[in-house]
């Protein structure tokens, strides 16, 4: 009896040990390490695809035409950064805060801005093309021109925010509707 009692008590102890690993290797928002490496190569070539940035500072930074392509930049802080027709597609952004950032032209088609915070950023005509933007705090932002065409806009802050010339078709407001 007592065997099988330090038996499941081994078992427990390397299956909690498994679940606490699993969490902190498949949640990114535990682990801000982004890869030294991959901020080096961004901030040397302006490119980095598919890097992990999780993490990282960047506040203020002129990134201009970057390619940041597929990339994971997670709860980094992005706030004033200049990603002027930048290359966000794919990117992954969630919790990320990029206040007062200028994002103007930028391609953030099929981006995960999940979280975000975008308050007063430009994103004057970006491409945001099936983005999920959920639960983004947009809060006087300009999306002036910007093309949200099927975007998820679903529980966004949008009060104050500029959608003058904006292509809203098929994206899904902030209420949970379908614009036509």
């Amino acid at each position: 009896m007592s065997y099988i009692l330090s038996t499941l008590n081994f078992i427990q102890r390397k299956a909690s040990l498994l679940l606490g690993a699993t969490i902190v290797f498949f949640n990114p928002t535990l682990v801000n390490a982004y890869t030294p490496a991959h901020l080096q190569q961004l901030l040397t070539l302006g490119q980095c695809t598919y890097c992990d940035l999780t993490g990282v500072s960047l506040r203020g930074i002129v990134l201009n035409g970057a390619k940041l392509l597929g990339s994971s930049i997670n709860g980094a802080d992005l706030r004033s950064v200049y990603l002027y027709r930048a290359n966000l597609s794919r990117v992954y952004l969630g919790g990320t805060d990029l206040s007062f950032a200028n994002l103007s032209g930028a391609n953030l088609s099929e981006a995960t801005l999940s979280g975000a915070n975008l308050r007063g950023a430009n994103l004057n005509g970006a491409n945001l093309r099936h983005a999920n933007l959920g639960s983004v705090n947009l809060r006087g932002a300009n999306l002036g021109g910007a093309d949200l065409t099927g975007a998820t806009l679903f529980g966004a802050n949008m009060y104050g925010v500029n959608l003058t010339g904006a292509n809203l078709k098929d994206a899904i407001m902030p209420d949970g509707k379908k614009h036509p």
